[in-house]
């Protein structure tokens, strides 16, 4: 009996059956389904998921708020140890540096990945994002929305 698995409620991707896991996978975002015992108890798990929480509300902006203060957190600590960054493209060069960095860590196949390493390197990329704002192009006055304030005007 083949068990078909309904598309991925995360990104809408195809389904498998990981049969080595024992769990329901996602061909595309790579989410797994709960580890069970194997058989027809995969595809009904898999099947019967609940759709993700919504994106809004307290516990949303709090996980928001927490990753923020832990980058800033991290931006703080960088700018102890390192001089600032001297211009936009020396930023883009740090970020694309950090990103690399998570970039390889992706690549690997998903039993191998370090998320907790991942984690790290997301949050030292959005670090070096605060610090290349702070850095180089610091709190600009307040404009109408529709205006965006050229290089002379800083």
């Amino acid at each position: 009996m083949t068990m078909m698995l309904k598309p991925c409620p995360f990104c809408g991707g195809p389904a498998d059956i990981h049969y080595e896991v024992r769990a329901g996978f996602c061909l595309k975002c790579e989410a797994r389904g709960p580890i069970t015992d194997g058989g027809t108890l995969i595809a009904e798990l898999w099947n019967n998921r609940p759709l993700p929480p919504p994106l809004t509300g307290p516990s949303y902006a709090h996980d928001y708020h927490h990753l923020a203060t832990e980058a800033a957190n991290e931006a703080i600590a960088a700018a102890s140890i390192h001089r600032p960054l001297n211009s936009v493209h020396e930023a883009y060069a740090v970020i694309l540096e950090e990103l690399d960095e998570a970039w390889e860590i992706v690549k690997r196949k998903h039993h191998r990945r370090d998320y907790y390493q991942l984690r790290r390197e997301l949050i030292q990329t959005a670090a070096m994002c605060l610090r290349a704002i702070h850095d180089t192009i610091g709190t600009l006055p307040e404009k109408p929305a529709d205006q965006h304030p050229t290089h002379q005007e800083l």
